[in-house]
C-alpha cells in the first residue's frame, strides 16, 4: 500500500512508544526517515563545524599553558578530533550523507565524549579550566543531539553515561563532588533534551503526515479538477455536437415533414396548427379552404359516430394513450367518398403537448380489401356466397334469436352430362340460372351459397316449416319454366331444421344431405334420360345428315344381327346402338363435321374424341350404361390399331364390331361434303379387303351375304 492510500485513513497512525508509523501507515516510516535526515543535514554540518572551531579555540588557549599534559591534550584534539570533524563535515556535502548522517553524528558525539574524558583526565590538575572545557563540549554535544532522532538520542545518552561512569570508576580523576555535580548536570540536560527530542520527533512525524496528506489531497484535488475540466470540455463538445445535430435533425425533419408523400397534420389543443404539402394537396385544394385554425372534428365530420367518440376520448386531457388509429369516410365536394385512415401520436414537448397525425387516403386499398373479401366469400361463377362464407355464416347465425333455423341442400341434376355433352360453358350457364332461381325464391336475410360444382345450400334463419315448404315449391316451379339448350332445369332439394343453438350442426347438415339424396334417386335418372333425348335431337337439328346416317346404321345393324342369328333382345339393343353410336359428335365443332376438304391432323384428332364423349353422355344413365361401352369401342379395329383404347379381336364387343362394319358401309355409300356417294359393290369390296385387319372377317362375310340377299339399295 502506498502512502497516498495510507494517509486517507483517519485511524491512529503513530505509536507513541516506538515512535513508528504502524498499521496501514507502516510504509510511511522509510520516507519519513529520509525526509527527516535530509532536513537536519544543514544543522548537522553547522554543529560539526562549531565543534571543530571550538576545539581550535581551545587549542589556542592551551598554548598559554606549557605543561606536558596540555601538549598531549592538544595533540589529541589536533590529531584525532579535528581530522574526524573535518572528514564528517566533508561527507555532509555528499548526496548519500542523509542515509548515514544519524550514525555519523552518534559516532561524532561518542568520539568527542571519549576525547573529552581523556583531556579531562590529562588536565585534571588544572581544575576549573578542565571543568569549564568539559561544560562547553557537553553543551556542543547536546546541541548535536537536537539533530538526532529520539531513538538515536536515547541510545547515545546511555552510551555516554556508561562511558562516563566507567571513566569515573577506573581513573579516580574526578572527585566525588564533581562527579555528583556532573551527574546532576547530565540528568538536567539529557532528560529534558531527550523529552524535547521525543516531542519534537512526534511533532515532526505529525507534520510530515499532515504535509503528505495535504500534498496528496492537493494532487487528488488537482486530478479531480483535471477530470472536471476534461469532462466539462467533453460535455461542452458533446453539447456543441448535439446542438449541431439537433439543427441538422430539425432541418432533416422539416424537409421530411414537408416532402413526405403522406399527409401530416400537427394538432395543438384540438386545433389543426400546421400541415405539410401532401396534406394541402389532398385537402385544401379539394375542399377549397384552409384547415389551419380549424377544429380537428372538421376533418372527421363524416366518420361514424363510434370512431368520433373514440377520437374524442383520445383528445381529452389526462388521457395517457400514446397513439390511436381511426378510419372513416370524408365526402368530397362532388359527394364522392374518400376513405381516410388517421394515425394519431401524442408527443410531449418541454412546454406543451402536441398530437402528430398521419393522414392516408386508403380509398383504393379499401376497395381492394373489399374486392378481396368479396372474392374470398363469393363464388366467382354465380356471384352468390361460397362454402367459406357458408361455414362462417352457420357459426354466426347459430344464436337463440335466429331459431328455428332451416338448412336446405340443393343439387343440380345432370350437370356432368351437360358439361360432357355441350361443354363447360353451357354447364356454367346452367349453374348461373340455378343460382338466380335460388336467390329469387329466397328472402333477403337468407344465405344462399354454392358449396361445390353442382351443390348449393340455403340458410334460412328464424323460419317456420311452412315457409320452407313454400320456398321449395317456388324453386321447383321456377326450375320447370327454365331451360338451357332445350334442357329443363332440374334441382333436387332436401332440408333439416335446427330448433335450438345447442342442436348438432353436423347432424342437421347430414339430415338435409340425406333428404336431398333421396329426392335425387327419383329425379336424376329422369333428368338424364330427358337430357340424352335433347342431345340426340340437338345433334340431328345441327346436322340432318347425321340423323339419316344414324337411322341407316340402325337398320343395317338389325340386318346383320339377324344374319348372325342374334336374339330379339340383342337385335333391339344393336338397333339402339346404331341410333346412338355418333351421339358424341355433339361435342365436335359443326364446321369440322361439315368441312368439304381434307381434315387437318388437329381436326381429325377432334373427331376421334366423339366415341369417348358419347360414352360419357350415355354413362350417366343406368339404363344406357351397357350401350355406352358399345359406343366407346365402335371405332376399334380387329388388329388393335383402332381408337380410343386400341383393343383388338374378340376383346371388342360384338355390338361394336357390327357398328364398325355397317358405319363404314354407310359412309362409303352415302354422299359426304368432301366426296360423292360410291356404289354398294365398291363398299362391299372395300369391306372384304379390310376383313381381318380393320373388321371382324366372319362378320364381314355375313354382312356381304346379307346385303346381297336383301338386295339393299343405297
Amino acid at each position: 500500500m502506498t502512502h497516498k492510500h495510507a494517509i486517507k485513513n483517519d485511524e491512529k497512525y503513530l505509536n507513541p512508544w516506538t515512535l513508528r508509523y504502524e498499521g496501514i501507515y507502516e510504509n510511511l516510516e522509510e520516507k519519513f526517515i529520509e525526509d527527516y535526515n535530509k532536513s537536519k543535514i544543514k544543522n548537522q554540518r553547522t554543529n560539526i563545524l562549531i565543534g571543530f572551531v571550538a576545539t581550535l579555540l581551545f587549542v589556542f588557549v592551551n598554548f598559554f599553558y606549557v605543561h606536558e599534559s596540555i601538549i598531549v591534550s592538544l595533540s589529541l584534539r589536533l590529531l584525532l578530533f579535528m581530522p574526524m570533524a573535518l572528514i564528517f563535515w566533508y561527507l555532509s556535502y555528499k548526496d548519500y550523507f542523509y542515509k548515514i548522517s544519524q550514525r555519523i553524528i552518534v559516532i561524532y558525539i561518542i568520539c568527542g565524549t571519549i576525547i573529552l574524558l581523556v583531556i579531562h583526565y590529562i588536565s585534571s590538575g588544572y581544575g576549573a579550566y578542565a571543568y569549564r572545557y568539559e561544560l562547553l563540549l557537553v553543551s556542543i554535544f547536546l546541541y548535536l543531539f537536537s539533530t538526532l532522532r529520539f531513538k538515536s538520542v536515547l541510545l547515545t545518552s546511555l552510551i555516554i553515561l556508561v562511558i562516563y561512569n566507567i571513566f569515573y570508576l577506573y581513573t579516580k580523576a574526578i572527585s566525588i563532588e564533581i562527579h555528583m555535580d556532573a551527574m546532576i548536570m547530565y540528568g538536567f540536560i539529557i532528560i529534558p533534551g531527550s523529552l524535547s527530542t521525543y516531542y519534537s520527533e512526534i511533532a515532526q512525524r505529525q507534520s510530515f503526515y499532515q504535509r503528505l496528506k495535504q500534498s496528496e489531497e492537493k494532487v487528488e484535488m488537482e486530478h479531480v479538477n483535471e477530470d472536471l475540466e476534461k469532462k466539462v470540455a467533453e460535455r461542452t463538445l458533446e453539447l456543441s455536437i448535439t446542438n449541431e445535430n439537433i439543427q441538422i435533425s430539425e432541418k432533416a425533419f422539416r424537409s421530411l415533414y414537408e416532402e413526405a408523400a403522406d399527409a401530416i397534420l400537427i394538432i395543438e389543443d384540438r386545433v389543426m396548427a400546421d400541415y405539410n404539402q401532401a396534406f394541402e394537396v389532398m385537402f385544401k385544394l379539394e375542399y377549397g379552404f384552409d384547415f389551419i385554425g380549424k377544429d380537428i372534428r372538421q376533418l372527421v365530420k363524416d366518420f361514424d359516430d363510434e370512431e368520433k367518440d373514440i377520437l374524442e376520448k383520445f383528445l381529452e386531457r389526462g388521457n395517457e394513450e400514446k397513439s390511436l388509429k381511426i378510419q372513416g369516410k370524408l365526402f368530397k365536394r362532388n359527394h364522392q367518398p374518400m376513405i381516410l385512415q388517421i394515425m394519431f401520436t401524442r408527443i410531449n414537448l418541454i412546454e406543451q403537448e402536441i398530437i402528430h397525425a398521419l393522414v392516408r387516403d386508403i380509398t383504393k386499398e379499401s376497395k381492394m380489401v373489399e374486392n378481396l373479401e368479396y372474392i374470398s366469400y363469393h363464388d366467382q361463377l354465380t356471384g352468390i356466397y361460397n362454402r367459406l362464407y357458408f361455414n362462417k355464416a352457420l357459426g354466426q347465425l347459430r344464436t337463440k334469436e335466429n331459431m328455428p333455423m332451416m338448412i336446405i341442400m340443393a343439387d343440380v341434376n345432370g350437370l356432368k352430362l351437360i358439361n360432357d355433352t355441350f361443354g363447360y360453358e353451357v354447364g356454367d350457364q346452367y349453374l348461373i340460372k340455378v343460382a338466380k332461381i335460388l336467390k329469387h325464391a329466397s328472402r333477403k336475410k337468407d344465405i344462399i351459397a354454392r358449396l361445390s360444382g353442382d351443390e348449393f345450400a340455403i340458410i334460412c334463419p328464424k323460419t317456420e316449416m311452412l315457409l320452407v315448404g313454400d320456398l321449395i315449391l317456388q324453386i321447383k316451379k321456377q326450375a320447370r319454366i327454365q331451360n338451357i339448350k332445350g334442357i329443363q332445369l332440374s334441382i333436387s332439394l332436401g332440408y333439416a331444421i335446427m330448433n335450438k343453438p345447442e342442436d348438432s350442426l353436423d347432424e342437421a347438415l347430414k339430415l338435409a344431405e340425406d333428404h336431398m339424396q333421396e329426392r335425387k334417386v327419383f329425379e336424376s335418372p329422369t333428368m338424364r334420360r330427358k337430357t340424352i333425348d335433347v342431345v340426340i335431337k340437338t345433334l340431328h337439328e345441327k346436322n340432318a345428315r347425321e340423323e339419316l346416317h344414324s337411322r341407316r346404321v340402325s337398320e343395317l345393324s338389325k340386318i346383320l344381327g339377324k344374319a348372325i342369328h342374334l336374339s330379339e333382345e340383342k337385335i333391339k339393343e344393336i338397333e339402339m346402338v346404331g341410333l346412338l353410336h355418333d351421339i358424341g359428335k355433339i361435342g365436335v365443332d359443326e364446321n369440322i363435321l361439315n368441312k368439304t376438304g381434307r381434315l387437318t391432323e388437329e381436326e381429325y384428332e377432334a373427331v376421334k374424341q366423339h366415341p369417348e364423349i358419347g360414352f360419357r353422355i350415355l354413362n350417366t344413365s343406368n339404363e344406357m350404361l351397357r350401350l355406352s361401352n358399345y359406343v366407346l369401342y365402335h371405332h376399334e379395329r380387329w388388329d388393335g390399331k383402332g381408337y380410343p383404347t386400341g383393343i383388338k379381336g374378340d376383346n371388342i364387343p360384338i355390338q361394336s364390331r357390327i357398328i364398325a362394319i355397317v358405319d363404314t358401309f354407310d359412309a362409303i355409300t352415302s354422299e359426304r361434303p368432301y366426296r360423292p356417294a360410291r356404289s354398294i359393290e365398291m363398299a362391299l369390296e372395300e369391306l372384304k379387303e379390310n376383313a381381318g385387319t380393320q373388321f371382324d372377317p366372319y362378320l364381314v362375310m355375313a354382312f356381304v351375304k346379307a346385303i346381297q340377299q336383301e338386295n339393299v339399295t343405297p
